[in-house]
Order: C-alpha cells, then structure tokens, then sequence
C-alpha cells in the first residue's frame, strides 16, 4: 500500500549565540567577513541569546503547524559547546516541538575551537545530542523506503586531530549505503562539498578536494538523490553527477541576503522537490538584510 509523499523538514544553523558574537563589529570586521563572503552589517554589541531563540521559536512553532513526517537539524546547533546556556536554551526551546528532533553535527557542535572536532568535543556531543551520524528511514510505497543518511561532515573537513575518523565515516556511509532498502536517498550533512565547482579549492566553506571526491563519488554511485547542507547560513544550490546539492539558510543569523528560514522536502514516488520557508520578520533587516538596508 502507498505511503504517499514523506515531508521531511531540514534546518540549519540555529546556532544559538551567533547574533551575540557578531554583534558589535567595526568597519574593519565588515569588510574581513565580505572577503570569507560573509554579508553582515554593523548593530549593537549585545550578549543576549533572545534573537536567536527567537528565531528558532517561530521555526518549531510552525514545524507544529506543517506537522511533517521527519525533522533533521543539520548541525551548529549552538555557537560554542563551551557555553552551557547556550545548550541550555537551545533545548528549552526545542522542547515545544511536538515529535522528534534529529540531528548531524555542525563544526560549532564538535569543536571547542568551532573547526577541528577534538575527541573531548565528540564525547560532548554525543551526550547532548547523540551518535554523531545516523540513518532514518520510512516507506515511500510497496517495498519502497526512503533512506536519510546523518553524515559527520566535521571529519570529512578537519579530521587531523582524530586519526582515522574520516576512513571510519566514510566505511559507516558506504555499509549504510549498501545495506539500505530499494527508494529515494537523502543525505544529510553540514558542510556542502564545494560552493561553485567540484574542483575549487578548499576554504572555511566547502570540503578539502582529497576528501570532497571520494566522499562526491561514493554518493553518486549510490545513486544518492538529494545532499542537504548547511553552514553558509545562505541559500545555494549546485549538483554533481545526478545529486542535488542544497544548501539551507540559517534558522537563526543569517550571512547572506535570504532571511532565516527552513526548508521542507517532499519525497514521492515520483520524485524530490523541496520549498524554503522564510522566518523573515523586520528585525532581521537591522542585522543581516540585503546589501544596502539600514543597519543604524
């Protein structure tokens, strides 16, 4: 019997404390955020988590208005794992969701110094949120099932502190993927592989090229579907060899031009496609509207 469509919502980056930390910043942090390609305007120095949370408040009440059938955080859930108000907010908040939350890891979540994942930073994870990868699944129609694969892209970027933590995740992904039911496959993971091109260079954005391949190519000759992605805090979308690879905008601080937001994924038969939704709202303009907005 038919399943029917399986809405799954993807969030990113509610990042709990990001507005704080780049409150307050000068002409000369502006302009060494617009080089990283990073659109931030000057507000106030502030240390309070209210717009954060704010944010993330209308994204959960509004997943309980869409009810969809699965929930993914796609990591930087907090912006420092050091703080524990942070985390405590962040689940305060997250508490109000009538269903499950589930998550992968953000750079942010894995590391006291939000880049290397450290093995002490692993252990903190894994006792707030959980395993750092996982696989969800449901059925689509006959002995058809969808396939979510949660992927620690943290080693896939910086896994030198861990040795042997990018060959443990790419063998974990690659038995998900060989032991998985017949359907549609989704994956899910913070960092997006490249930005423009499959051959760029590595920078803070994207994954380093002697990872980035074989991790591409291990999914596309799956026949992985659709690659949802964080971390730019915008909305982007490339593909390589049959896989759509979508980044999301944030939930919470934006650094780019799309207001915060989430996007829902349909997931049929027939097909994927999938709908941002905005949380705009006018408070967003004074912090991280388009270029050439008020900031003051």
């Amino acid at each position: 019997m038919a399943r029917g469509t399986i809405r799954l919502a993807f969030l990113a980056d509610v990042q709990i404390g990001c507005m704080a930390t780049f409150s307050g910043s000068d002409d000369s942090d502006i302009e060494r955020f617009a080089r990283r390609g990073m659109a931030v305007r000057r507000f106030p120095r502030t240390d309070s988590l209210d717009w954060d949370l704010d944010r993330f408040r209308a994204a959960v009440e509004t997943l309980n208005e869409i009810q969809p059938d699965l929930a993914v955080i796609g990591g930087d859930m907090v912006d420092d794992i050091g703080r524990p108000e942070q985390y405590e907010a962040f689940t305060e908040v997250a508490s109000i969701y009538r269903g499950p939350l589930h998550y992968a890891p953000g750079n942010h979540d894995i590391a006291t110094d939000a880049a290397v994942p450290t093995t002490a930073a692993v252990d903190w994870y894994r006792s707030h949120f959980g395993d750092v990868h996982g696989t969800l699944t449901a059925p689509v129609s006959g002995d058809s099932q969808l396939t979510i694969l949660m992927v620690n892209s943290a080693v896939l970027d910086q896994p030198h502190r861990m040795p042997g933590a990018f060959e443990a995740e790419m063998a974990w992904i690659e038995n998900q993927l060989a032991g998985r039911a017949p359907g549609p496959t989704v994956v899910v993971c913070h960092h997006p592989p490249f930005v423009e091109d499959p051959g760029e260079s590595h920078n803070y954005w994207n994954l380093p090229i002697e990872r980035r391949m074989p991790f591409l190519e291990l999914l596309a000759g799956a026949g992985v579907e659709l690659l949802l992605c964080g971390h730019r805090h915008l909305n982007a979308r490339v593909e390589f060899e049959g896989i759509e690879i979508v980044t999301t905008s944030a939930v919470g601080f934006p650094l780019g031009t799309d207001p915060p937001g989430f996007r829902v994924v349909e997931i049929a038969e027939s097909g994927i496609s999938h709908t941002y939704y905005p949380l705009a709202d006018p408070a967003w303009e004074a912090i991280g509207g388009p270029p050439g907005g008020t900031t003051e």
